[in-house]
């Protein structure tokens, strides 16, 4: 069967010039509905993409639960707090921190010993003052160190509990985790010798 008969069709089927004219319409066709919806067509491409990596994030983090003992404060600061209601989320420097929410948090009274006029330590309720334990809840990505924020999250640690309205200093008081995948994360970053005989 030859290519282009004696009639000039190709394949015996369609004329040349016939061919050239449709693949050209389709080509306008297309031109013309990509300039109208390809804009849009490439916008939720990108929407799909970023929602995609966004899901495979979250699939890969853990969920960290703290507290934070913020120790003599005025009982104002705890009003304020409670007044904002919670779940709050935390901040950093210019924005919000994706996955981390101050949850709960209470106040009792700052104790500290005294000593009495025999010399003995009393303790006492340290005048209207209040510590202010927080309650955080936040979703990390695993590494060589628990972070939220900027922040390592460690028991001991001073951290700074801030939120669009609040922003406090204290210290780490717990911290509940799974530490497996933190402890995958961090041998996985670091350089062991081989040992020696």
């Amino acid at each position: 069967m030859k290519l282009i008969n004696e009639k000039g069709k190709l394949f015996g089927i369609i004329n040349i010039v016939d061919l050239l004219a449709a693949l050209l319409i389709i080509f306008v066709v297309g031109a013309v509905a990509w300039k109208v919806f390809g804009d849009r067509i490439a916008a939720e491409t990108e929407l799909r993409n970023k929602q995609a990596q966004i899901d495979k994030l979250a699939a890969q983090r853990i969920e960290v639960t703290y507290t934070v003992r913020c120790s003599t404060m005025r009982s104002a600061y705890y009003d304020e707090l409670v007044d904002f209601g919670f779940p709050q989320q935390l901040a950093i420097n210019d924005g919000p921190i994706d996955g981390a929410y101050i949850v709960d948090a209470y106040a009792e009274p700052t104790t500290a010993v005294f000593g009495d006029n025999d010399g003995e330590g009393v303790l006492t309720n340290y005048g209207d003052r209040v510590d202010i334990v927080v309650t955080i809840k936040a979703n990390v990505p695993p590494s060589a160190f628990v972070t939220v924020g900027s922040q390592e999250i460690r028991v001991g640690k001073s951290h700074i509990v801030k939120t669009q309205f609040w922003e406090i200093s204290g210290i780490i008081e717990t911290l509940d985790c799974d530490p497996q995948p933190f402890v995958d994360a961090g041998q996985s970053s670091l350089v062991i010798p081989e040992l020696m005989d």
